[in-house]
């Protein structure tokens, strides 16, 4: 929404970052409308199409965070320990050169260099 002055404060972070998950969990984006004062309704009320691809959990969480009163909108504090982030696990980095092989000195060039000589 495009607002005359710039909003700083923690609760539109939160919303932003609800569009944000939104997007990279469904494709798509949350509000969506050709004609600009039905997508300013849509922002402004919470109106966004339920992705009922998701689990229970994140669309709960995105509800919260798109709730319409700041106030009411979830802090990240809540955000963070709610139950679908509380359950996703990032896996563990796999450290390898990429280029084949198993290379423990991280700051080595060799594997990389080696798969430019074929």
């Amino acid at each position: 929404l495009r607002s005359p002055t710039p909003l700083k404060c923690p609760s539109s972070d939160v919303w932003s970052l609800g569009v944000v998950l939104y997007a990279l969990l469904t494709g798509r984006l949350p509000f969506q409308d050709e004609y600009e004062p039905r997508l300013q309704y849509q922002i402004l009320n919470g109106r966004y199409e339920d992705p009922t691809e998701c689990s229970a959990e994140a669309r709960d969480l995105l509800k919260n965070m798109f709730r319409s009163k700041p106030e009411d909108r979830w802090r990240i504090g809540q955000v963070m320990d709610s139950p679908w982030c509380m359950s996703t696990t990032l896996a563990e980095p796999e450290y390898g050169s990429g280029f084949g092989g198993h290379n423990t000195n991280h700051a080595s060039t060799n594997n990389f260099f080696a798969s430019f000589r074929a």
